[in-house]
């Protein structure tokens, strides 16, 4: 299911500017993504360590619990102390000399 919320959501989050609003899909960026890495580690853990040894499933498995609460705690960092998740991905293909502009420009409108 929540796969397919993030087919459709996460290339409309990245070519709707959300201003004030960007919160909500840097909000859902952070649930979605750890989460469904979260999911297809664990399936790989449970399938492929007991072939290797059955006392490794355990140290695995909250090692990718592991994982996955760094990886939401660094997706927060970025969404609350950052620009933002989306911003920071469009950020890629924004020339060097055009985001010092824009990073100026969203500081300005969010001061108003």
């Amino acid at each position: 299911m929540y796969s397919c919320l993030a087919l459709v959501g996460l290339p409309i989050a990245f070519f709707v500017d959300w201003g004030m609003l960007r919160f909500i899909p840097d909000l859902a960026i952070t649930a979605i993504v750890p989460l469904h890495f979260h999911v297809a580690l664990l399936h790989i853990v449970e399938d492929y360590t007991p072939l290797l040894s059955s006392t490794l499933t355990k140290p695995f498995t909250s090692l990718v619990w592991l994982i996955t609460g760094m990886t939401v705690l660094g997706l927060l960092w970025l969404t609350v102390k950052g620009d933002g998740i989306v911003n920071t991905v469009r950020s890629f293909w924004i020339k060097d000399d055009d985001k010092h502009t824009e990073h100026r420009v969203h500081k300005e409108k969010s001061k108003k």
